[in-house]
């Protein structure tokens, strides 16, 4: 099944910050959510997945500042 994938940037604080969010792709024929759901004739409620999995958080970045909160808390 697809999933939601997001992005985020983890400050030398700890804080994380989403930056972006993508859907990722599963390529079956039998999730009505991907590109590649078959287009043929079917009960796509009965055959088929209808939703996402979960969201799959990813810390993709690292900074070596702190984050905008802990900034303006000084």
């Amino acid at each position: 099944m697809c999933f939601t994938a997001v992005m985020y940037r983890q400050y030398v604080c700890n804080h994380l910050q989403a930056y972006e969010r993508h859907t990722a792709d599963c390529n079956r024929t039998n999730c009505a959510i991907s590109h590649s759901h078959s287009g043929s004739d079917h009960d796509c409620r009965a055959i088929c997945d209808q939703r996402l999995m979960p969201q799959r958080d990813l810390v993709t970045e690292a900074s070596r500042y702190r984050c905008d909160t802990c900034l303006a808390r000084q």
